[in-house]
């Protein structure tokens, strides 16, 4: 077993061992007590498989699990990687997505625009239709008034004039009256002087 300084132990025969790159060795049987502790940071999982295949017993077969530890933690890594560089894709074409999907909207916002002015220009024209209309129906009504005044002022002057026919045929009664009446006064003057030369 490795002992104080000791990184890595290499297997010199059935019995014994040595310490790669100084240190001391701990004399125990092989394949008996606790299992060697992980190779130190920067090891690769290589080396400590290398050293598992070399190792019997328990002490081979624990250096054996770390090795495939290491490679299992590597695979996971490497499936860290992966999935970094399938979210930071999926993040890219997020981001296209989203800025399609701005273009888009800004799209149908400019034709919700243009829809809603076309609307306003559509009721204003109406309004100025409707307003015409107004104005000219007002004129009609004002035209229909004059008429109407225009009738009821002949139908004044025809009745005055009417009236002043009456107004004359009266008169010329009169005189025909009186006129009537001074032939009767001179007849019976003739008569009267007629009886006074009898």
């Amino acid at each position: 077993m490795p002992g104080r300084g000791c990184a890595r132990l290499e297997l010199l025969g059935d019995d014994e061992t040595r310490c790669v790159g100084g240190g001391e060795v701990e004399r125990r049987p092989l394949g008996t007590g606790l299992p060697p502790p992980p190779p130190p940071a920067g090891k690769g999982a290589g080396k400590g498989a290398a050293g598992g295949a070399r190792r019997k017993g328990a002490g081979g077969g624990a250096a054996g699990g770390i090795a495939r530890e290491g490679a299992s933690g590597g695979g996971g890594g490497g499936a860290g990687g992966i999935v970094g560089r399938i979210a930071r894709g999926g993040a890219s074409e997020g981001g296209d997505i989203g800025k399609s999907n701005s273009k888009y909207l800004e799209k149908e916002d400019k034709e919700e625009e243009e829809e809603e002015e076309e609307e306003e220009e559509e009721e204003e024209e109406e309004e100025e239709e409707e307003e015409e209309e107004e104005e000219e129906e007002e004129e009609e009504e004002e035209e229909e008034k004059e008429e109407e005044e225009e009738k009821e002022k002949e139908e004044e002057e025809e009745e005055e004039e009417e009236e002043e026919e009456e107004e004359e045929e009266e008169e010329e009664e009169e005189e025909e009256e009186e006129e009537e009446e001074e032939e009767e006064e001179e007849e019976e003057e003739e008569e009267e002087k007629e009886e006074d030369d009898e």
